[in-house]
């Protein structure tokens, strides 16, 4: 009974996200919406918090891609999933995927969600609480500067959270889609399979 719960709760979330703005168009990959963004940020957001936990296996059904981050800038994209410990259907703003092939620290890879693709067929994702010290070395302009030991590098400054500028993307007929109604959790989405 519980699959085909999921199953019409993800059909029924799906069909709300893209029926109801008529000139939203989707990118080349299925699940991903890419017209009509806006930003907002993350402190003057209000929001219900999802019933999640670190480590609750999710199943990934949509996203929103935005702007890369830039500078102090950190963009927090949305996905929508299926918690599979509670059956909610929950948002979670992410600023950073981890691919954990084996579950070793060394063999770890961190990458903006940009670069995750529904057409890998890689849906499932585990939730973790945000670390906000990580956010500015997600930057890939920051972390190119750190690779290239440049002499324009502030430590100090980039493992200050205070520093961040967080940015979250919307879908500008969100309120409109009632989408606010899903509980929300702003984190991290670890994946134990390559997701592009």
């Amino acid at each position: 009974m519980r699959p085909i719960y999921i199953l019409v709760k993800m059909l029924c979330v799906g069909f709300l996200l893209n029926s109801c703005s008529e000139n939203a168009d989707k990118g080349p990959e299925t699940g991903i919406l890419k017209a009509d963004l806006r930003y907002v940020s993350l402190d003057s957001f209000k929001y219900k918090p999802a019933r999640i936990r670190s480590g609750d296996e999710l199943e990934l059904f949509t996203g929103l891609r935005g702007k890369e981050n830039l500078g102090d800038t950190v963009y927090y994209h949305q996905f929508m999933a299926v918690n599979k410990r509670t059956y909610d259907t929950v948002r979670i703003f992410c600023p950073e995927i981890i691919v954990d092939l084996d579950g070793k620290i060394e063999n770890q890879s961190s990458s903006s969600p940009l670069s995750y693709e529904f057409k890998s067929g890689v849906t499932t994702a585990f939730y973790e609480p945000l670390d906000t010290s990580r956010n500015l070395l997600l930057n890939s302009s920051n972390l190119e500067k750190l690779v290239t030991k440049t002499d324009s590098i502030d430590i100090e400054h980039m493992l200050n959270s205070k520093n961040a500028v967080s940015i979250l993307v919307l879908h500008k007929n969100d309120t409109e889609r009632k989408i606010f109604r899903y509980g929300t959790a702003i984190g991290i989405l670890r994946f134990k399979q390559v997701p592009w």
